[in-house]
């Protein structure tokens, strides 16, 4: 895949959301906050880096997207809350989204889109046989770190279990083996055809290995 390079994501940003509004000071203060969001010194891997290489990735496949533009803000608004030991960072990362856009001329069922794909990175959930596309793109270019060389995916599983650091370890291995093995009984990782065929072993491969070392 030939992902896009150097993307300038505030410049992304306000690029979008000035085709709504008119209003610069609003634009730049919320980008403003999402970026403090995703720079929030207990984040190690929900940063700002997660979000340029899902951006990356959707960018790589803009041709085949029907929404381009509702991507790029699901992007930018799926982790605004992140805290390892709440349960509704997705209801509350889609309501921000919500009363973000609200504020602009973005399109009521658009709106909602957004907060439905926010919302389907809870689970991941494969079992809508309504899925596009695009939200099968989203949801892949979100766990696109599962199938990395594995070098990168063990620095994946160490900032994770930074960001746990409150949990108790061993409630927080507990938990990481039973999404692991949850994840490897699904029928595919993957939802998008490309990702399928070019991803999902080596994403096996890494949870198996993963797998064996937790429950040493």
């Amino acid at each position: 895949m030939n992902y896009k390079e150097n993307i300038n994501l505030k410049e992304l940003y306000i690029e979008i959301l000035s085709k709504y509004t008119e209003n610069q000071s609003f634009i730049e203060k919320s980008f403003k906050n999402i970026s403090r969001k995703y720079s929030d010194k207990n984040r190690f891997y929900h940063t700002m880096k997660h979000i340029s290489d899902m951006i990356e990735i959707i960018f790589s496949y803009k041709d085949k997207v029907s929404d381009f533009e509702i991507l790029i803000i699901s992007t930018f608004f799926h982790d605004y809350f992140y805290k390892s030991t709440k349960l509704n960072n997705e209801e509350k990362s889609a309501e921000k989204a919500f009363d973000i856009l609200s504020k602009t001329n973005f399109e009521k069922h658009r709106i909602e889109k957004v907060k439905s794909n926010i919302l389907r990175t809870k689970n991941h959930s494969i079992e809508n046989s309504d899925d596009d596309f695009d939200i099968k793109l989203f949801l892949d270019s979100d766990l696109k770190i599962l199938s990395a060389e594995f070098e990168e995916y063990i620095n994946y599983t160490h900032s994770i279990k930074k960001e746990y650091k409150l949990i108790p370890e061993n409630i927080f291995k507990k938990n990481r083996i039973i999404f692991l093995e949850k994840t490897l009984t699904s029928k595919s990782i993957y939802k998008t055809e490309i990702f399928k065929n070019n991803f999902e072993e080596k994403a096996r491969e890494n949870i198996k290995t993963e797998l064996s070392i937790l429950q040493k």
